[in-house]
């Protein structure tokens, strides 16, 4: 008596895991992004004068493909400054990013771990 085995539910179902898994990585990206973008804000060694630097702190993500991608960047023309001048006393971008990554890298694996389910 052979036994047939038909792949193409469980090829759908893999797939279905996949983009449920993928769905939930960039939920979870978008909610980091955000955390990044707020720190930044509460955490820039600056003093403002006008507002705009700090104002201008954005953090975002996008996902392509299987590709998750979270920014951290600033508005103004001048950041470039802040960041890179002074002995980059008053930078705050890559600061916040290398304070915060290993907790986001947990929440990533955290939600992986946790399946497409």
């Amino acid at each position: 008596m052979p036994l047939t085995v038909d792949p193409s539910g469980l090829s759908r179902e893999l797939y279905a895991m996949e983009q449920r898994t993928l769905g939930r990585m960039s939920a979870y990206a978008q909610t980091a992004a955000k955390q990044l973008e707020a720190a930044a804000k509460a955490e820039a060694p600056w003093t403002d004068h006008t507002g705009h630097a700090r104002g201008g702190l954005t953090g975002a993500s996008s996902r392509s493909g299987s590709v998750i991608r979270i920014t951290l960047s600033g508005s103004v023309r001048y950041l470039v400054y802040l960041e890179l001048a002074h002995g980059k006393r008053f930078a705050v971008l890559w600061p916040t990013l290398q304070k915060h990554q290993g907790r986001i890298l947990n929440g990533f694996a955290r939600v992986f771990s946790s399946g497409g389910t």
